[in-house]
């Protein structure tokens, strides 16, 4: 019994097809081509399909040392450029931060003059209307005592 809902998929037999392959599925791009183009030209005799040649495991073993160290020192340099981009993201955060603690502060500055200023005008209201309401307790007192 055959399951008629499997999709038969043709899988890459070559270097050449293996690239071609990745690169379509945007696994990796032509710039990514180019840099594994360079480490493996010193190595093409790893690649020829040719049973009655053999392998020197020696020169085998020099191309990995090189292929490894190149590896090494870009996966360093990447290292390096990421440890100086978080770096960079911190003094942003920490400028970001006491900006925005220097923006709090004038809000709350000029908050706190605006509310000072409305006190003072509400306590002159206050003394103004106090001093209002004792004039005219004042006036209407005599004029109270005479009716009654």
């Amino acid at each position: 019994m055959s399951n008629d809902n499997t999709v038969q998929v043709n899988k890459p037999e070559t270097l050449a097809s293996i690239l071609e392959y990745l690169q379509q599925e945007s696994i990796f791009s032509a710039e990514d081509k180019c840099s594994q183009d360079e480490i493996l030209k010193d190595c093409p005799q790893f690649f020829v399909n040719d049973p009655s040649k053999k392998l020197n495991w020696q020169q085998l073993a020099e191309c990995f040392e090189d292929v490894f160290t190149k590896y090494t020192a870009e996966t360093c340099e990447l290292k390096e450029q990421i440890e100086e981009l978080v770096q960079k993201r911190k003094t942003l955060f920490e400028s970001y931060e006491k900006l925005d603690q220097e923006r709090a502060k004038a809000r709350i500055e000029k908050s706190l003059s605006w509310i000072i200023t409305k006190e003072d005008n509400l306590s002159k209201f206050k003394s103004e209307v106090n001093t209002l309401l004792q004039t005219t307790d004042s006036e209407d007192k005599p004029a109270r005592d005479k009716v009654t």
